[in-house]
């Protein structure tokens, strides 16, 4: 299961600056 950040990071990619390496 994804964490609600990277969730939220793959429904938008806006927040790229966020998360560099969304692996999970």
């Amino acid at each position: 299961m994804y964490s609600q950040k990277v969730m939220d990071h793959f429904m938008n990619p806006r927040n790229v600056g966020e998360l560099r390496n969304p692996s999970g």
